[in-house]
């Protein structure tokens, strides 16, 4: 897959104000922009009081094998605003 590229990726990075905001950029490359779609659909409908994480662009996104869309996000996924 092209949109694997070598990053330093490490436990609790997404704690990190810096990363998060170089994550969001990455929102719109190919294998995730249909999946943010998603997530910004969601935020339309759900109103600003909803918390709806963005998927990781780090991950497989529209290449995962598997998806695994839970009722509710943790409380780390709603703090670091994205979802693995």
């Amino acid at each position: 897959m092209t949109f694997i590229m070598e990053r330093e990726d490490k436990p609790k990075l997404l704690g990190d104000p810096v990363a998060r905001v170089a994550r969001r950029e990455q929102l719109r490359h190919a294998h995730i922009a249909p999946l943010a779609a998603f997530v910004d659909e969601l935020r339309a409908t759900a109103g600003p009081q909803a918390s709806i994480p963005d998927f990781d662009p780090w991950d497989g996104g529209v290449y995962a094998q598997v998806l695994f869309l839970l009722e509710a996000p943790g409380s780390k996924a709603v703090g670091s605003g994205f979802i693995s």
